[in-house]
Order: C-alpha cells, then structure tokens, then sequence
C-alpha cells in the first residue's frame, strides 16, 4: 500500500460537503474547467506530491477525487473494484443482467486511462445500486497510476472479477517498488 495514496484518500475523506459538492460537478472535465476545483485540488494533491513522488500522479488523483465526492464508498483494504463486481455479476439471477455487467467490465479493461473516467462512474454507479458500502480507494488510485504501463494491472483486475484471486492476495506493488516513470516538473507523467 501507497502511504502518500492512503494520506490522499484520507484527505478527501475529510471534505466537507460544500467542496465534496464542487469536485462532483466536475464529473467528466478536465483539472482545468473550473479554477475553483483547481485550487481546491491542488491544496490537497500538490503537498503529498511534494513530500513523495510515490504521491499519486496529478491525472488519476484528479479522477479519483471526482468519483470519490461523488460515490460516498468507505475506504477498506482488499474490497477492490474488479472483485466486487464480479461478486455482483456472479449473483445475478437474471442472464441478461449479468452478461451486461460482463459486457461493460471487459470494455472498462480494454479502455486507455484518459477515457476511463466514464467506466469507472459506472463501476461506481453499479456497486451503489447494489448496496456497496466500501471499496479500496487506495489499490484503485494506485492502479490507475499504472493503467497504461503495466498490464499486469488489467490482468489482476480480470482475475479478480473472475474470482481467481483470494480476498488476503496482495491487491497491488507499492508504487516505491515499481521503477517510477518519467515525471515533468508539475508531477505528469512525460510523454
């Protein structure tokens, strides 16, 4: 686990409903649409950035700051986001139903990071309808780190929606652990 991802999750967790309610409205947009979510943002992201590079990077924390204020999930260890979409597909009792949740993961798996957005609101929107209560924000924030550089991310995830991977196996390498990509002087990844 990332400490400076968990001191982000932590940090978004404190909001109040009033900057909880202005990152929610920038569902879909990028950093730069509205100078009030951007400095907001930025109070919480650039100083864990400072103090660690292995700080999430500034596109998936931007992300996970707008399904977090939108998707009231308590963070919990190993409740990763893959799993408990498989466990809701698997308990379907209605066909159609399940092969749509299929569908749709396999299109999330196969989607690039900077049009994930969208998929993951409607992991979201599913584990909610369902009564999700929780979800591992940290192991989702990390991942989306390396969405596009280590496949062996999306092939965790396929395993974990399959139910191939046991609740207490390790749900992602540290990001300390990894070789860090490439950084400009504002923490994006160089292209």
């Amino acid at each position: 686990m990332s400490k400076p991802t968990l001191e982000y999750i932590e940090k978004l967790s404190q909001l109040g409903v009033g900057h909880r309610a202005l990152l929610r409205a920038c569902a879909m947009s990028r950093l730069d649409n509205d100078v009030r979510a951007f400095d907001l943002f930025s109070g919480l992201w650039w100083p864990l950035r400072q103090k660690s590079p292995q700080a999430p990077e500034r596109e998936s924390a931007w992300i996970i700051a707008k399904l977090y204020c939108a998707f009231p999930l308590e963070h919990e260890r190993s409740r990763r986001l893959a799993r408990e979409l498989g466990r809701i597909a698997r308990a379907q009792p209605n066909e159609n139903l399940r092969k749509s949740i299929e569908l749709r993961f396999d299109q999330m798996l196969t989607a690039n990071r900077s049009n994930l957005e969208e998929h993951l609101r409607w992991a979201l929107l599913t584990l909610c309808a369902h009564q999700a209560r929780k979800l591992d924000w940290v192991a989702l924030t990390d991942d989306l780190w390396k969405w596009n550089r280590d496949p062996s991310v999306k092939t965790r995830w396929a395993r974990d929606y399959l139910g191939l991977t046991a609740p207490d196996e390790p749900d992602h390498m540290n990001p300390s652990q990894s070789q860090e990509p490439p950084q400009n002087e504002k923490g994006d990844l160089e292209q």
